[in-house]
């Protein structure tokens, strides 16, 4: 039994409920408020927080290990500018869920929490009674179905690049996040589903599951939802999937992922997602993320060309993107039926069983306890 403590000044600074990642790492643990003996672990505040309270909590509680959980928001350069400038103790250790191949530091553990949290959602997973289930859309909101007919897609692309939320205090650029709905506004509106609702324009919404039934828009009329979205403002926010109805009526995700620049890398929901539903995708990242998919087992379908993926200037590696855009939306529909059953069981399928067969990512805690004694 591993005893972690969670302590009352941890509160305030707490973005969701942690344990979510013990739970999913199979640990046999007790999660405590408070004890006057030794604990195994002790929890730390996330990056965002003062070194001078870090330091407190280690000095105030008694522990083997502590340990910082960022797991929930990444942004450009996470580690080098908010998790390496740290010192840290010998039994001071970060899991962290963005990686970055240009530092090696022991106490840094990348581990991939966005496949794990994905993984649970769609498997449905057993969570403890009373746990905060971060981003989740209930049994209805995440959806792993068969593959859909390619006679019966009627639109090319999903896409759903959010850009509201973003703030200048956010280090994240929106440069590519605003070119993709422009562009496809612009050139390929009746081509697909566009989800990226905005005060200009509030019908570029996509429904959730979680806002219907298990299956099917009932309340769809000739090809369009006739819900008005304010009734349903608060799936604006993407931390659920759109509804099954869009991957089945379309065949690729063209989307812009998290980080996009700089030496950290993340693959989120915007990728498992898609990838989970069959669908072919056409990310934005940071340079070599396409590569990165490959290299963890994602196929990938011969007739999209990935090579703007490897290019290091960013507008450059923009520009041929949205090239890359522009040449597949002008392939006409038969073809693409055709390019989806050529690749239907070496690509969509393999990447449903990849994810499907794939363990969960875990980290050896008493591996790390045992370490430090």
């Amino acid at each position: 039994m591993i005893t972690v403590l969670q302590p009352p000044e941890l509160i305030p600074y707490a973005v969701c409920d942690n344990s979510m990642f013990f739970q999913i790492n199979g640990d046999d643990y007790n999660l405590v408020a408070h004890s006057d003996d030794t604990v195994d672990v002790l929890l730390l505040p996330a990056w965002g927080v003062n070194r001078t309270v870090r330091r407190e909590l280690q000095q105030k509680y008694s522990h083997r290990i502590s340990v910082e959980l960022d797991m929930w928001h990444s942004f450009e350069d996470v580690i080098q500018t908010s998790l390496n400038p740290l010192q840290y103790q010998p039994n001071e250790f970060v899991i962290t869920q963005t990686q970055d191949p240009t530092i090696n530091n022991p106490h840094l553990i990348s581990y991939d929490w966005q496949f794990n949290r994905i993984k649970s959602y769609y498997s449905h997973f057993p969570w403890r009674p009373g746990t905060v289930i971060w981003n989740h859309s209930g049994v209805n909101g995440h959806i792993a179905d068969q593959l859909s007919k390619a006679e019966d897609k009627q639109k090319i692309f999903l896409s759903a690049t959010r850009t509201t939320w973003d703030s200048p205090s956010v280090n994240r650029p929106l440069t590519a996040r605003k070119s993709l709905p422009a562009l496809l506004r612009k050139h390929y509106k009746d081509l697909g589903w566009i989800g990226n609702i905005t005060g200009e324009y509030p019908y570029d919404f996509l429904y959730p599951n979680m806002a219907f039934t298990h299956y099917g828009l009932a309340t769809w009329v000739d090809g369009e939802p006739k819900n008005d979205p304010v009734n349903f403002g608060w799936s604006k926010h993407y931390g659920c999937p759109a509804h099954q109805t869009y991957f089945k009526d379309t065949f690729i995700s063209i989307y812009v992922e998290t980080i996009q620049s700089g030496n950290s890398l993340i693959v989120t929901e915007k990728t498992y997602d898609p990838l989970i539903k069959g669908h072919f995708i056409l990310p934005f990242g940071k340079v070599n993320f396409v590569q990165r998919l490959r290299d963890i087992g994602i196929q990938l379908p011969n007739f999209i060309d990935y090579s703007y993926d490897a290019i290091e200037d960013f507008d450059h590696r923009l520009a041929t993107w949205h090239a890359e855009i522009h040449r597949l939306l002008n392939i006409d529909i038969d073809t693409w039926r055709q390019h989806w059953r050529d690749n239907e069981l070496s690509v969509l399928h393999a990447n449903q069983l990849w994810f499907h067969r794939r363990d969960y990512d875990r980290v050896d805690l008493q591996k790390l306890i045992l370490s430090t004694t």
